[in-house]
């Protein structure tokens, strides 16, 4: 038998009425004048609960409060009991509502995947309400028809205890839930224990901030005098390391625990220096909030800026991979171009060869095999054919590198070390083979170097892998000394698809990798060491 929508909201409603009656039940016997965690209570159920189950807050408060007011009907009298039946969170309802329409303290836009709390309006909203109930409960007192041997009167004491114990209250519990709603309330269920595992804050709060205070605590509750008060006013420093290191997150789990190590040395409830200490306690933790929200949203924009930074890195490294497979793609149609037009030039030569002389079809052919030269080796300059066909390492050992400082008289070599070169992305391939070609396009035409050494180390760990690629030009003079050879460096950089721009070229590269770039030289030598890092490796 299903249940309509009217069915399934009363019994979510009379949930709501049951469980905040049995909150209120347990947070109320452990609340008096100056420690009221019952405020706290309040105030979060208002904070998170739609609008639609306040009424069931009412009524799951009215039900406790009704019973209160039948047992102490002949002791405090009629008015009293009247007055004690109306809500003190129905009192506060439209301040509550005001901020959360007006001055939200819980922004639920998350714009960057994450939900956010204003700490300020919710300090605002806090003290507010905590005056609202303080009034309340002074006039509830006013109301109180005295006993025998007794005169209850409403002072300047009493309303300072209870402003400070609804407002410590509230600081004690409240930031508590809003750093839960903040952290865990866009993450999956799943992943809730292996946030909590590796959270610094949780570590540095379990096993740090909770026994130094349990320590102070246990001292406090031992000493006397002075010295109690010393363990009580030192409860404020792990409170403020922690946030200090972790914002207003760090200041609402500190403050809790300080605030309980504090009622935990009270010898008696209208301690005044226990009163004393709270007054401080609740000016450090409302200190505490704003500066640590000051520096969690410092925290947020300096995240922003890392993930901004490292998206125009990935975008970076995107154009750069993409303008490759342009040229890979030219490369493979000017490959197919040259084959097509060798093929037309020699059918043509072919039915010409009876009507040109010998000697012009000899030239013909020359003609076409240099043009299929010249068309092969824009190919490759775009994309090496040993590179397509064998891979990376057959590319820089025997490839357009190795074929074109032969022909201009360098002698070449190369050598691949380590691991995991093979497994790196298709990204730092690209960006390795062009960084190589302009080290050794920059070498050539600066130093003119006899002897060409590459030396590419692969690296992998913790599953992060790097390369380390070095170019070393051995016998550098500096100076052309073969006149001959000149025109041949003039055409190095095109034939190695190289831009030819020197380091600037090569430094860019690092930083899209994000890698280093360093140059040595000497007068026989010039080294260019590249560290590149693979951004598809896992974190």
């Amino acid at each position: 038998m299903q249940k309509g929508p009217g069915g399934g909201f009363l019994l979510r409603f009379l949930a709501v009425v049951a469980g905040y009656a049995l909150s209120y039940s347990l947070f109320r016997s452990v609340s008096f004048s100056h420690w009221i965690p019952l405020a706290g209570l309040r105030l979060v159920w208002l904070m998170f609960l739609p609008y639609r189950y306040w009424p069931a807050v009412v009524l799951g408060e009215v039900l406790p409060l009704a019973y209160t007011s039948i047992q102490c009907l002949e002791l405090y009298g009629t008015a009293w009991a009247a007055f004690n039946m109306l809500p003190p969170v129905m009192v506060v309802m439209p301040v509550v509502h005001w901020f959360r329409q007006r001055q939200p303290f819980l922004d639920r836009k998350q714009i960057d995947g994450k939900q956010s709390v204003d700490i300020g309006a919710f300090l605002q909203c806090s003290l507010i309400v905590s005056i609202i109930w303080s009034g309340v409960f002074l006039l509830s007192v006013g109301l109180m028809h005295a006993p025998p041997g007794e005169t209850p009167s409403v002072t300047s004491n009493l309303a300072s205890r209870y402003l400070l114990g609804n407002f410590l209250g509230i600081l004690a519990i409240a930031p508590l839930a809003l750093m839960a709603w903040e952290t865990l309330g866009t993450a999956r269920p799943h992943t809730l224990l292996q946030q909590l595992s590796t959270s610094r804050l949780a570590m540095e709060f379990v096993f740090l901030t909770v026994p130094v205070i349990a320590l102070l605590t246990w001292l406090g509750a031992d000493a006397a005098g002075d010295a109690r008060q010393v363990a009580r006013i030192a409860m404020f420093i792990p409170v403020a390391a922690l946030a200090l290191r972790h914002g207003w997150h760090g200041a609402a789990l500190g403050g809790f625990v300080a605030s309980v190590g504090i009622i935990l040395t009270m010898v008696a409830k209208r301690d005044p220096s226990v009163i004393q200490a709270q007054a401080l306690m609740a000016l450090a933790i409302t200190s505490f909030l704003l500066l640590g929200s000051r520096i969690a949203a410092q925290n947020k924009r300096e995240q922003a800026s890392q993930i901004d930074s490292k998206r125009a890195l990935e975008i970076a490294q995107q154009g750069f991979f993409l303008s490759e497979m342009r040229l890979r793609q030219a490369s493979f149609a000017l490959d197919h171009i040259g084959a097509s037009v060798q093929e037309a030039h020699n059918q043509l030569l072919g039915q010409l060869r009876y009507l040109l002389p010998a000697v012009d079809s000899r030239n013909h052919y020359r003609q076409a095999t240099a043009n299929q030269q010249r068309i092969y080796r824009l190919a490759d300059s775009m994309y090496p054919l040993a590179w397509r066909d064998r891979g990376l390492p057959a590319a820089l050992r025997a490839g357009s590198i190795a074929r074109t400082l032969d022909e201009i008289g360098i002698s070449y070599q190369c050598e691949i070390l380590g691991r995991g070169l093979s497994s790196m992305s298709p990204r730092l391939h690209a960006a390795l083979y062009r960084a190589a070609c302009e080290a050794v396009v920059y070498l050539v035409t600066q130093a003119h170097p006899n002897k060409v050494r590459m030396t590419i180390r692969g690296c992998e760990s913790q599953n992060r892998r790097w390369v380390v690629l070095q170019v070393d030009g051995v016998d550098a003079h500096y100076a052309a000394t073969n006149p001959a050879t000149s025109i041949e460096w003039e055409w190095l950089a095109p034939r190695l698809g190289a831009s030819g721009l020197g380091l600037d070229t090569i430094r860019d590269i690092a930083l899209i990798y994000a890698g280093t770039l360093r140059v040595r030289s000497t007068e026989k030598r010039v080294k260019i060491s590249l560290f590149l890092q693979d951004a598809d490796s896992a974190d």
